[in-house]
């Protein structure tokens, strides 16, 4: 026999061989059942022995193993696709060995790490993890949970890159992490008060400017705001982290102080634009 990692068989009982006189031969048979398994082990020799009056000469069988040896280990989730609006979602990782399981035990040490760059959906970091293939097994399972940081902001969807390292080569799998809010496309302006009388002399009004979805990851939405006779007052309108669903950026326009032209005269056409605490934004 090879030892404790060939191939398995049932045992077999003595049998009787007969060589009758004035013949050269004698024939007897006996069953060789293999334990059949997905284990790639070793070829086993099986040692046929005698004994008789005479010196008896062994033979052997070959009994060989058919399992094709593992050479790399497969990843793969489930499930492989979450909304950032799920919550806190738990993710199955298997581990496959690509061809015949192993005498030995597989261990894989897991990670989870994003792959989408800055700006994508966040989530919670993810602690290594391993996971184990029993001897004799194929396939091993472990989980981990992901934890999106849920926001009302427009961003890209994010991938989470879950990959493993072994004493075999580890194929990586991915989960996709997606983005749950609908990207702006228009922002509308409201001013308050919607009337203001002539004889109500000097009146701030103060505009407020929505955006029609969720808010947006970066950078500023610019617009010009014009108050009174075609007046040009600007002022750009802050979004991001700080103008979610619903919130808005406000501005004062037109509060009665006009510029002058060359002969002293008022220019109607350069009202200034006020800021929250009361500064002119500069054109």
């Amino acid at each position: 026999m090879e030892g404790p990692d060939a191939v398995d068989f049932e045992s077999v009982l003595d049998i009787a061989l007969t060589i009758k006189a004035r013949e050269e031969s004698g024939t007897g048979t006996f069953t060789l059942t293999p334990e059949p398994d997905q284990v790639d082990e070793t070829d086993e020799t099986i040692e046929v022995t005698g004994r008789s009056s005479l010196p008896v000469t062994p033979t052997t069988v070959v009994l060989a193993d058919d399992d094709e040896a593992s050479d790399r280990i497969v990843l793969s989730a489930d499930p492989a696709r979450m909304s950032e609006g799920d919550g806190p979602t738990q993710v199955t990782v298997s581990a496959q060995l690509n061809r015949g399981a192993r005498s030995v035990r597989t261990t894989v040490k897991v990670e989870v790490t994003g792959a989408a760059g800055p700006g994508a959906v966040g989530f919670d970091p993810v602690l290594q993890f391993d996971i184990v293939i029993p001897a004799g097994d194929l396939a091993g399972t472990a989980t981990f949970t992901v934890v999106p940081d849920e926001n009302l902001v427009d961003e890209p969807d994010e991938t989470l890159a879950v990959s493993g390292d072994s004493d075999l080569d580890v194929e990586g799998t991915t989960v996709l992490l997606a983005d749950d809010d609908e990207m702006s496309d228009r922002i509308a302006l409201s001013a308050d008060p919607e009337r203001v009388s002539e004889g109500d002399g000097p009146t701030r009004v103060a505009v407020t400017a929505r955006l029609n979805r969720s808010a947006r990851p970066g950078g500023d939405a610019g617009g010009g705001v014009g108050g009174g006779h075609g007046g040009s007052g600007r002022r750009e309108i802050r979004s991001g982290a700080g103008l979610h669903r619903g919130d808005s950026g406000r501005i004062g326009v037109g509060d009665g102080r006009v510029r002058t032209d060359a002969g002293g005269q008022p220019d109607l056409n350069g009202q200034e634009a006020w800021g929250d605490v009361g500064h002119p934004v500069p054109e």
